[in-house]
């Protein structure tokens, strides 16, 4: 996975070149690339924690969808987006300026600090999922 992190060897060879010698170079560029492949692992293990959420409720809202309450799976996609960014605004205004973290890898944690907001999100969905009759239309 060396190709990744390829771009910005490249990049800080071509600024640091005649200011350091080649040995520091060389332990900066393996820095380098250990720590953009240790966040684009880190980034993955996200991704990989909230898929089966994101599966959740899209198969809950195509369900609800195929039983004929289109117009309320709509709003409900609407007020959830909104709920998702009043929420991502609060942990980005509140709760990052308020908290002292030191993280070596801060991209891959506010990554999944991101992903929070899809909890609220699922609770929303199964919530609606639970309340409508939203199978009536497809057993006629």
């Amino acid at each position: 996975m060396k190709f990744i992190s390829g771009g910005v060897v490249i990049g800080l060879e071509e600024q640091i070149k005649d200011i350091v010698t080649l040995e520091v170079l060389n332990e900066q560029k393996e820095l380098i690339s250990n720590y953009y492949l240790k966040e684009i692992q880190l980034t993955c293990i996200s991704i990989a924690i909230f898929n089966p959420i994101w599966i959740i409720f899209s198969s809950s809202i195509r369900s609800m969808e195929a039983g004929g309450k289109n117009n309320l799976t709509s709003i409900l996609q609407f007020l959830s987006g909104v709920l998702q960014i009043i929420w991502l605004s609060i942990i980005v205004f509140v709760f990052i300026p308020n908290i002292s973290l030191d993280f070596r890898y801060e991209f891959a944690f506010y990554y999944f600090i991101l992903f929070t907001s899809d909890l609220l999100k699922l609770i929303v969905y199964e919530i609606f999922y639970l309340k409508v009759n939203w199978a009536k239309n497809i057993t006629h």
